[in-house]
């Protein structure tokens, strides 16, 4: 496997994991006003890393958009 193949089956792994967090977290969302509920841990994700967010945010910062 190629270092570009092994990158692909990377992001494409996390696509999966983002898409099943997002999935688990809309099922526990009838709960949300419930006592012990945890707002911080029960969010979407919209990146597939950190570094993705990172980036996202250097560029709205540059871009004037925040």
């Amino acid at each position: 496997m190629t270092e570009a193949e092994r990158l692909a089956d990377e992001k494409q792994r996390l696509g999966r994991v983002a898409e099943y967090w997002n999935h688990l977290c809309g099922a526990l969302r009838p709960w949300r006003e419930s006592e012990g509920y945890d707002l911080a841990r029960w969010h979407r994700v919209t990146f597939l890393d950190a570094a993705a967010e990172a980036e996202y945010r250097r560029r709205a910062d540059e871009a004037g958009l925040r």
